[in-house]
C-alpha cells in the first residue's frame, strides 16, 4: 500500500467504514451482553436507559461511528419490520450517510 492511499485510508471515518451487516452483528452482540447485565447486574430488571448502554457498546465494538449520544437518539427511533437488529442499522446508516444532493 503506497503512503497516498495509506492516508486516504487513515482519514476515513469509522462511519466510512460501517456496513449493515456490521451493525447488525453489533446490535445481536449488545443485546445478548444487555441481557446479562439486565439478569445478573440489575438483577431482572428492566433496563430503562437500554438505548444509551447499546451505543456504548457499538461505538466500541465498531469505533467512532457516530457520537453516543446521537447513536443513542436513533436507536430509540421508531423501527419497521419483524428484525429489530436489521430496521435498526438501516436507520442508523440513513443518519450516518444521508443521500447525496443532486448534482454531487
Amino acid at each position: 500500500m503506497g503512503v497516498s492511499e495509506w492516508m486516504e485510508q487513515d482519514a476515513a471515518t469509522g462511519a466510512d467504514l460501517v456496513t449493515k451487516d456490521r451493525l447488525v452483528t453489533a446490535f445481536r452482540a449488545a443485546q445478548s451482553a444487555h441481557h446479562e447485565f439486565e439478569e445478573h447486574t440489575l438483577k431482572g430488571q428492566r433496563d430503562e436507559q437500554w438505548a444509551g448502554w447499546y451505543a456504548g457498546f457499538v461505538v466500541g465494538r465498531l469505533g467512532d461511528i457516530a457520537k453516543p449520544s446521537e447513536l443513542t437518539e436513533w436507536l430509540q427511533e421508531p423501527t419497521s419490520g419483524d428484525d429489530w437488529h436489521a430496521s435498526a442499522a438501516e436507520n442508523v446508516l440513513k443518519h450516518l450517510k444521508p443521500p447525496k444532493a443532486p448534482g454531487r
